[in-house]
């Protein structure tokens, strides 16, 4: 069968993900913040060491797979959705890391392709400032421009962020938490059977930094009754920042099981 995820026909045609590379072009405003310490690493599995670092954003992604481009103009609704994410930096093993305890899109395709890597994603509703250009009243995003989003899911606002941008930039803080670090956890169903649960370091290529712009954050942490976001309490803002990325996902390297 050359089917690579379910539904398993024999053509393969039917199955919510394609194999990858997975190539992403992506929009994001975001914040960058400290947290307590203490109530993050209750997000986090008892192997990882969560730090105060934290990073918040809402991205609108653009997505192919393989050598598959057609999509594009074919499927346009299977190369495109939003995500909204919490990142912790982390220590595993010594070394730093970028950990999502929480992840949100608004496709099922996309929330199992990030299962599949071991990203938590949930599907709950996404939105971002766009910006046209060629709007009269907004004019193109540059100094003094506000952006922002926020992410709900089951009826509850889980959090809202706000940026005011202030000058370009070449660096994303992001950038400095580390490697991807995920965790692939699938649990037994019945009596006897074996989990799964592997660490995985994911393996990205081809990354390019493009428009890029910091400035002032805002951000308001909400409540999820199946989401606990309430335990990213927010310390320090330390910047806002929007941003626009490439890179490749060829998947994910194992560096433990448990």
């Amino acid at each position: 069968m050359k089917a690579y995820t379910h539904p398993l026909t024999e053509s393969g045609r039917s199955s919510i993900v394609p194999p990858g590379p997975y190539h992403y072009g992506v929009e994001y405003i975001a914040v960058h913040l400290r947290v307590d310490r203490d109530k993050a690493q209750r997000l986090l599995p008892e192997f990882l060491k969560s730090t105060d670092e934290a990073w918040i954003y809402v991205s609108d992604f653009v997505t192919v797979h393989g050598n598959n481009t057609d999509w594009i103009y074919r499927m346009p609704e299977m190369t495109q959705y939003k995500e909204a994410a919490i990142a912790l930096k982390v220590i595993y093993n010594g070394k730093n890391y970028n950990y999502f305890p929480f992840m949100w899109v608004d496709k099922d395709w996309a929330l199992i392709r990030g299962w599949l890597n071991g990203y938590p994603k949930k599907i709950a509703e996404i939105s971002m400032t766009k910006i046209n250009p060629l709007n009269p009243a907004l004019g193109e995003v540059g100094r003094g421009a506000k952006l922002g989003g926020y992410c709900s899911r089951l009826g509850r606002r889980l959090f809202t962020l706000v940026v005011e941008l202030e000058e370009e930039t070449r660096e994303i803080p992001l950038r400095g938490f580390g490697p991807t670090l995920t965790y692939r956890h699938f649990p037994p169903t019945y009596e006897g059977q074996q989990s799964l649960s592997e660490v995985l370091e994911v393996i990205r290529s081809n990354y390019r930094l493009g428009k890029a712009w910091k400035g002032k954050g805002e951000v308001e942490i909400g409540y999820g009754e199946n989401d606990e976001v309430e335990l990213i309490e927010v310390r320090e803002i330390l910047g806002g920042y929007y941003y626009t990325a490439g890179f490749t996902i060829e998947g994910g390297r194992v560096v433990g099981r448990y």
